[in-house]
């Protein structure tokens, strides 16, 4: 197998994003006072109890909760960055139909993200597919990033650990390690419709164009030389990438099809209106 993944998220960024994303990662970075506040307060506490009368006790316990809490607000407030927009009248349509767009991708009843794939030597075993994958389940919707608050909902698109938000003004990548950030100038979609053999269980939505067999022969027919040899549906998929030269890397399966010309339109229509 051969891996699809992106480059470090610290490789991400350009001149415009170098402010936004040090405060996103300074911010991201800063410990959560309320953890120790409450380590603390428990040790006390558990002195107190073994120490004191049980009023005192008690008191103890609540002025504990109640610091914890203004605490855990406090660092809520100190990690969490605003981003304000005034978009004007382009700006404003270029992101709606973004929206459009990825609400389109949103509706499919599946999605994937392709972690790797591999060339297949003997199709005879992998019911005549040239090619393997391994995927995980993705998500494609709208919100806003952890710890921002914004005027505005973004499309997004998360997998596991890693998430891109499409902000009016460049995509912010998510990862364990921080947040990187690719201008649409950079950003490059691709992808086409493929069939694919499904192993498991076929979206609702997905187009079946045919069928093969576990175990196939050249003509296609069943070998029999295996027993439990079942038929496999063969759907007509979408794979969806996003890629950068900073290091985006991205592939996406879902359970509709045709849609990448779409959504490549409205990026590039999102690139055109960047400052050159």
């Amino acid at each position: 197998m051969v891996a699809i993944e992106s480059a470090p998220v610290s490789a991400m960024q350009d001149t415009s994003s170098a402010e936004l994303l040090s405060e996103l990662n300074s911010k991201a970075n800063r410990p959560n006072y309320w953890k120790w506040t409450a380590a603390g307060g428990l040790l006390a506490l558990w002195y107190v109890f073994s120490t004191g009368p049980e009023w005192i006790t008690l008191v103890s316990a609540a002025v504990l909760v109640a610091l914890t809490i203004y605490i855990a607000v406090r660092d809520t407030v100190a990690k969490t960055s605003v981003l304000f927009y005034e978009l004007d009248s382009a700006n404003e349509s270029a992101f709606e139909a973004l929206h459009e767009a990825f609400h389109t991708l949103a509706s499919c009843r599946k999605a994937w993200r392709i972690d790797a794939q591999a060339t297949v030597h003997d199709r005879k075993y992998h019911a005549g597919a040239g090619s393997v994958v391994r995927r995980k389940d993705a998500q494609f919707g709208k919100g806003l990033p952890p710890m921002l608050k914004s005027n505005l909902e973004v499309p997004y698109v998360k997998s596991g650990s890693t998430s891109l938000y499409y902000m009016p003004d460049r995509v912010l990548v998510y990862s364990p390690a921080g947040v990187g950030a690719v201008s649409y100038k950079d950003l490059e979609v691709s992808g086409q419709s493929r069939q694919f053999i499904e192993d498991g269980a076929v979206p609702g939505d997905a187009e079946v164009v045919g069928h093969t067999w576990r175990y196939v022969n050249k003509n296609g027919g069943p070998d029999r030389r295996f027993k439990n040899n079942r038929q496999l549906p063969v759907a007509l998929y979408e794979e969806l990438a996003f890629q950068s030269t900073s290091g985006l890397n991205e592939l996406y399966q879902l359970s509709k099809h045709s849609l990448t010309a779409r959504v490549r339109t409205e990026v590039r229509r999102m690139s055109s209106l960047l400052p050159a």
